[in-house]
């Protein structure tokens, strides 16, 4: 049985693939298996995955048709053997000591997780790291919940899939939900927290995540973001920290933010269903609204509206918003 095992979701990364791989195989730890997933990629990263594994026995093929990033991590998860597990992007690099330093700490700190910094690399070359603002060391996670939702806001390192090694155990009966399409690490991470008592932080960034390729998030569109997802996922959020005593201070205001937020968002943006049907859900989910944040008047309407299953009051506002807007870029251009 291999120490770590390495789950590698792969989905038309024919440009960066090698690098990758090559940064996985070039490890100054060894004992490790990869299990590289192909999401039904149209171009040539699964001959290039099959060429590596001719080489090199501890990387493991997967094909799969195009089911998406989640259901390519799960198959990973069905396949794994390692006692420890992390996940790396197709797209990313690793220095030579990510295995070791997390398999390090892991085992001298008795730690359930550890959580490493990042690198995020930009087109540029520009590089900014990322870590959890918290200083080196092992914490139980209930210290860390007072300052939860804050510390994930400003880094988002609770909800990175990568630059993490944890027992394999911990995965057992939880599984990344396929029907999201975006943040769905965070919505598997807040599942494995459950579980965790104790969390290493260390700083050192061994993982470099690349800011480059299309499909970023700082290049999606409005129309192209699953607000519905993201609604789904700030519930669960609630929810979670609800059920573990810290829904109060900052961590409720942020979260209640970020329900209303993508909730509103949702109703403008989110085309896979009509206005009708986003206003029954946000009715059904109205509990979680316990207060419409001040001083976006507009905002604050619609959700009323959409709470209160007006969905004609909303359909009539999001078409009176979009007009006025579609005037104003006219007058600008």
């Amino acid at each position: 049985m291999p120490k770590i095992s390495i789950i590698m979701p792969v989905y038309n990364k024919q440009d960066y693939i090698q690098r990758s791989l090559d940064s996985v195989l070039n490890q100054d730890f060894s004992d490790f298996e990869l299990i590289a997933v192909d999401d039904g990629s149209k171009d040539n990263s699964l001959q290039i995955l099959e060429e590596y594994r001719s080489k090199d026995s501890r990387i493991k093929v997967i094909h799969t048709d195009n089911h998406g990033v989640s259901h390519a991590r799960n198959r990973g998860l069905d396949n794994c053997e390692g006692e420890y597990l992390t996940f790396v992007d197709a797209d990313d690099e690793l220095k030579c000591g990510y295995l070791s330093s997390l398999l390090n700490i892991l085992q001298q700190s008795g730690a359930d997780i550890v959580i490493q910094g990042i690198t995020k690399v930009y087109p540029d070359g520009s590089t900014k790291d990322i870590s959890s603002e918290i200083k080196d060391g092992v914490y139980p996670l209930s210290s860390l919940m007072p300052d939860f939702a804050k510390t994930q806001k400003s880094t988002g390192i609770f909800g990175y899939c990568f630059s993490k090694l944890f027992s394999t155990s911990l995965t057992n009966d939880i599984r990344f939900d396929e029907e999201l399409n975006l943040a769905e690490d965070f919505d598997f991470y807040l599942k494995m927290y459950r579980k965790i008592e104790t969390v290493y932080f260390n700083s050192v960034s061994n993982y470099l995540y690349s800011q480059s390729l299309p499909g970023a998030s700082a290049d999606i569109n409005d129309e192209d973001i699953d607000y519905k997802g993201q609604f789904t996922i700030n519930c669960r959020y609630r929810k979670y920290m609800i059920d573990t005593g810290y829904y109060y201070g900052n961590n409720k205001s942020i979260i209640m933010g970020m329900i209303n937020s993508s909730a509103y968002h949702m109703l403008f943006y989110s085309d896979t269903f009509d206005i009708k049907n986003k206003c029954a859900l946000l009715k059904e989910k109205a509990e979680v609204f316990e207060n419409i944040m001040s001083g976006k008047l507009f905002q604050n309407t619609v959700l009323r509206a959409a709470i209160n299953g007006n969905y004609r009051t909303v359909k009539m506002l999001i078409k009176a918003y979009k007009a006025v807007r579609a005037v104003k870029r006219r007058l600008v251009s």
